[in-house]
């Protein structure tokens, strides 16, 4: 076996991505800045040759360079995304996303890989489960849940097979197969199980298997130590709490635990059974008595809930670092990946959840003072982490990670497998039909010989998967809003709308606030839009308020939001539309603006067949417009001789959007945008600006193309790179005319302009 070699922080920090993957990326990164350094200088030794704008652009050069820089972008997009993105497994610079699948294991890594498939096979033919779960996955996944005796035969079956994985891997790696003394996981097989797996060049996180053996201390007495794996942590959101009295007299719970007192104690008690909790005669020495909240799920059991920050046990909670959870953006990248590694086949989204993922984990005895609850007078000491505590999502986060990595290098190294991500105590799993059943009854084998409790009744394998909330389309790429989450929140805010001059709890500002803040996940554009209630939000937590009025401001928005999600295309959006890239890297359309004090012009091409592709008439379009042509342009940005310099930004915004708009009305949904003003490029990125006459220009966009399901992404350019539609920009219609002519067709934009001041914000 291999030694664990943990080293100080910085060194663990420095080694999380393997060398070999990092030097691949790049060189393919400095191999596509050295193909643009050379167009650009061709380009630019070009156009210093002669002094006049219209003689030094040469047409056809200068689109050879817009689309070798708007694909080079796109390979960016994508080089982003996977730096940028957490698969949850560890921070992103630390996720190995498609790598994990060893493409050279060592004899013993066979060896278990050998044992495991060979445990697959067998399930898979005990009981008739093979043909019996192909059926199964083939159910709507409404209908999925129903089928209790086949997921009660797979439980049995997989609980007994497993127990066999596990003595063979531990006699293959010599170690114990015993659980650890407080709980079921077999943290000393985990442990050996990461460290023969890995590569040399990795790191891997073994402490939280030492944490597991001898219970997990919650960084009160001494600070959770780094990994390397994991973000920093900022501290606790909440402070200046205080330990609370350990009297449980003057302590009590919540009105939620008073409605439920009974069947809180019931549940108390349970856990108690369970060994996650045990009664204790009275409080301990310096012992702290949390108060307790409920909620009711919907299959009617109690959900407990201690409130540690007012305890004061959060705020003393010290770690290094924090979680990484997925986002939409996440299951976009896997989907769109998995899209491109087999093009062919049907993809399928296997879901599988962790029961009562915390209370896994042991708490060490030193630390289990600090968690005490008090119901009815008598008290409970939890045994296992709780629900509320700040650290227990790290600690159950490395653990489940550290088995999510195992299920990936375990796993055959084929592209059909697929991959996957983790969402605390959830797994999205992407692969194709024809290995679904095999890679699911994978997953449950590692999970359950490691010692985790699987809910059975929520495995799925389906094409309409939920997940973080949303519902997806596998086969169309497609994300939507729930319609039972989006009806609630359009009665949430219904309710803000008819207050008039009532007053409304803040408790409500805070749900609907958190509600829009995910729901505009899927339409970023409208992310700008929020910022009057995040105002309201904070003036009240300011304030300690428990009710506040509505201004107009957030009335407006209100409304806007309302009237969107009555729109069910509004409540959808595409994997692209996440990224902002698509499939393949280089299709797509282009569009190149420019404003001067003169016009505004630019051009807009597809990139279907890359950079040299045939620029043809239905390929390329192109506009040049004076002001004094369309005097209404004025109308959409003011000015006077004096300020019009001033105005540029607007002026090359609503050029932009110009270009956008004619691209998305000729069917485009993936946009390019290329620009050498800052401020537009930061923009049509970030979908609002500092200047109000841009965010205006934005809303415009939204009120003239409302639907969702489009990327625009910006990328900068250099000012002498951008001589076509410079001087497109500065060209009276006979000069522009002659400038392209046999390139493309021109479109007139007059019309458009029009529509876009005649439309209300």
């Amino acid at each position: 076996m291999v030694a664990s070699t943990q080293g100080s922080p910085k060194q663990r920090q420095a080694n999380t991505r393997s060398t070999g993957a990092r030097a691949r990326r790049n060189a393919k990164r400095a191999q596509r800045r050295s193909a643009s350094k050379t167009v650009q200088s061709d380009l630019q030794a070009s156009l210093r040759s002669t002094t006049s704008y219209a003689s030094s652009t040469d047409p056809s050069k200068v689109l050879d360079y817009y689309a070798t820089t708007a694909s080079l972008f796109r390979f960016k997009q994508r080089d982003r995304c996977v730096e940028e993105l957490s698969d949850g497994s560890a921070k992103p610079a630390a996720c190995r996303w498609f790598e994990d699948n060893a493409p050279n294991p060592t004899p013993i890594h066979r060896l278990l890989q050998s044992q495991l498939e060979q445990t697959v096979t067998k399930v898979l033919h005990s009981r008739g489960l093979i043909d019996r779960l192909v059926a199964w996955s083939q159910l709507d996944r409404s209908a999925q849940p129903s089928e209790v005796d086949l997921l009660r035969d797979l439980e049995e079956v997989i609980t007994e097979h497993s127990e066999h994985l596990a003595a063979t891997w531990a006699s293959l790696l010599r170690v114990s197969s015993d659980k650890a003394p407080e709980c079921s996981i077999r943290a000393t097989l985990t442990k050996a199980l990461l460290l023969a797996t890995k590569r040399p060049d990795d790191l891997e996180d073994t402490l939280i298997c030492d944490e597991i053996l001898r219970g997990c201390g919650i960084g009160i007495d001494s600070p959770i130590p780094s990994t390397g794996l994991w973000p920093s942590d900022k501290g606790p959101k909440h402070s200046g709490f205080g330990l609370c009295l350990s009297a449980a007299t003057s302590w009590k719970n919540y009105a939620s635990t008073e409605l439920y007192r009974d069947q809180v104690q019931e549940t108390l008690d349970r856990e108690v059974a369970k060994g996650h909790m045990c009664r204790l005669l009275g409080c301990p020495d310096f012992g702290v008595v949390t108060k307790l909240a409920c909620i009711v799920k919907p299959s009617g059991a109690l959900r407990l809930i201690d409130d540690l920050r007012r305890s004061g046990v959060n705020e003393r909670v010290l770690s290094e670092e924090t979680v990484a959870l997925p986002g939409l953006a996440t299951a976009a990248l896997l989907l769109q990946e998995m899209k491109q590694r087999v093009p062919q086949a049907e993809l399928v989204w296997i879901e599988a959840d962790i029961a009562s993922a915390f209370r896994h984990l042991p708490v060490c005895v030193d630390d289990r003072k600090y968690l005490i609850n008090c119901v009815n007078g008598c008290y409970y000491q939890h045994l296992r982490l709780p629900f509320g505590l700040r650290c227990s999502p790290l600690f159950w986060c490395r653990y489940f990670a550290a088995v999510h990595r195992l299920v990936k290098r375990l796993a055959p190294a084929d592209p059909s497998t697929g991959a996957g991500m983790i969402y605390v105590d959830d797994v999205a799993w992407i692969t194709t039909r024809e290995s679904s059943v095999s890679m699911m009854v994978r997953i449950l084998l590692v999970q359950a010989t490691l010692g985790l409790s699987i809910a059975y009744e929520k495995l799925r394998i389906t094409t309409r998967p939920h997940s973080l909330g949303y519902e997806w389309d596998v086969s169309e790429s497609t994300v939507y809003l729930p319609v039972e989450k989006r009806t609630k929140l359009m009665d949430e805010l219904k309710v803000m709308l008819t207050s008039g001059s009532s007053k409304i709890p803040v408790a409500l500002l805070e749900r609907v606030t958190g509600r829009l803040t995910w729901a505009t996940q899927i339409a970023p554009m409208y992310s700008s839009d929020l910022n009057p209630f995040y105002g309201l939000q904070a003036v009240a937590r300011k304030h300690n308020l428990f009710k506040v009025s509505l201004g107009p401001k957030v009335l407006t928005s209100a409304s806007l939001f309302y009237d969107l999600l009555k729109i069910p295309d509004m409540a959808a959006t595409t994997a692209s539309q996440l990224l902002g890239w698509g499939v393949p890297d280089e299709s797509g359309t282009v569009v190149v603006s420019d404003a001067s004090l003169f016009g505004i012009g630019g051009v807009i091409f597809d990139l279907e067949g890359g950079p040299s592709a045939d620029l043809t008439p239905q390929a390329l379009t192109w506009f040049s417009v004076a002001y004094h042509d369309v005097p209404s342009i004025q109308d959409l940005v003011p000015w006077t001789t004096a300020t019009r310099e001033s105005e540029i930004g607007p002026l090359e915004l609503l050029a932009c959007i110009i270009g956008v708009v004619h691209a998305l009305r000729r069917g485009a949904r993936m946009i390019t945008v290329l620009s050498d003003n800052a401020a537009t490029v930061a923009c049509m990125n970030r979908k609002r600006a500092r200047s109000q006459r841009m965010n205006d220009t934005m809303r415009k966009l939204r009120k003239v193309w409302p639907q969702l399901g489009y990327t625009v992404v910006a990328e900068h350019i250099k000012g002498i790179t951008n001589g076509l539609a410079d001087v497109l920009s500065r060209s009276t219609s006979g000069t522009a005319d002659d400038l392209m002519c046999g390139l493309g067709q021109r479109f007139d934009p007059s019309s458009l302009i029009r529509e876009l001041v005649n439309l209300t914000l």
